[in-house]
């Protein structure tokens, strides 16, 4: 979700509008540098006790629990396949809503039985972080439409010393913007 948050900020703030397998291609980089270094920064910082793992071992008794791959497991690897090719599809000029691509691959593993009723309320954190998320962002564009950001950008611009030292402003500035977007556009709100 951060994602499309940030790909919809850069669209109405450029006005270039990005599909996913640019955004992919732009993220590329940052990702593969985040991929590098994260781990070592990891072991540098919170150095681990144990220094060797028969990582082959694990992996080769990890594989035989879990036995032949399943026809669900099966189906859940083509329903995934074909989410990410309707995802990429729009780079083509195929027009496909993601939002609905989404939702029919979460249709498709009821209707193939991947997961049940049982499965989604074992999960009920996650869906009630999706409600939230989704009613946080419909508040936040009603908040949008209203002109309400427009109204405090303006009565803050009103009412804030600007005799101040201009990196104390932008302290200020940057801790009441955090603020607003966490509020109004957070998943963790």
């Amino acid at each position: 979700a951060p994602n499309l948050l940030a790909l919809d900020f850069i669209t109405k703030l450029t006005g270039v509008s990005l599909n996913w397998a640019q955004w992919a291609l732009a993220m590329f980089v940052p990702g593969f540098i985040m991929l590098m270094c994260i781990p070592f920064i990891g072991y540098m910082y919170e150095r681990p006790s144990v220094k060797e793992i028969d990582n082959k071992k694990i992996a080769e008794d990890g594989l035989a629990e879990l036995g032949p791959m399943k026809a669900s497991e099966k189906g859940l690897i083509a329903i995934a396949l074909l989410a990410i090719v309707g995802w990429v599809l729009p780079t083509f000029d195929i027009n496909i809503n993601a939002t609905a691509v989404a939702i029919v691959a979460m249709l498709a593993t009821f209707v193939c039985g991947i997961i049940n009723w049982d499965d989604l309320l074992k999960t009920k954190a996650a869906w009630n972080t999706l409600i939230w998320f989704g009613g946080i962002l419909g508040l936040s564009s009603a908040l949008t439409k209203g002109k309400f950001f427009e109204w405090l950008a303006k009565y803050l611009e009103a009412h804030m010393n600007f005799g101040l030292d201009p990196f104390m402003m932008l302290i200020l500035i940057s801790v009441i913007s955090v603020a607003v977007r966490y509020f109004f556009a957070s998943g963790t709100a």
